[in-house]
């Protein structure tokens, strides 16, 4: 049997982690099997892949999102936290809800780098 990271496996991949079947439900959680209880499992954890496999006996493919959605929802979120924040922190003097603002567009900016959709 085939051994590997618990990060290499894909969702819904079942496997043996210390001598118990699982099956990846997120990137850091499995589901035991028999017990039906969850487990978190370190990412870096050595696990043997399941003779089963995953549902149907194939390893799922990647899920992939079109870069345009995440950067839709990366600025639709962006949108909803700078209105969310211009009603509850409308007592702010103008300084300190400038430098907020620009905080908050840096981390935008951060996130859109850290997924490779940096926009010029």
């Amino acid at each position: 049997m085939k051994q590997t990271r618990f990060s290499q496996l894909g969702l819904g991949e079942q496997f043996d982690f210390q001598g118990t079947t699982y099956v990846k439900t997120s990137p850091l959680i499995a589901q035991n099997v028999d017990a039906g209880n969850q487990r978190m499992i370190p990412r870096s954890a050595l696990v043997t892949i399941s003779e089963n496999g995953a549902p149907g006996g194939e390893t799922p493919a990647p899920q992939s999102v079109a870069a345009s959605a995440v950067m839709k929802a990366v600025e639709d979120y962006h949108q909803s936290v700078s209105l969310s924040l211009s009603h509850y922190l409308q007592q702010l003097d103008t300084a300190s809800w400038s430098t907020l603002r620009l905080e908050l567009e840096q981390a935008r900016s951060n996130c859109l780098k850290a997924l490779g959709l940096e926009q010029s």
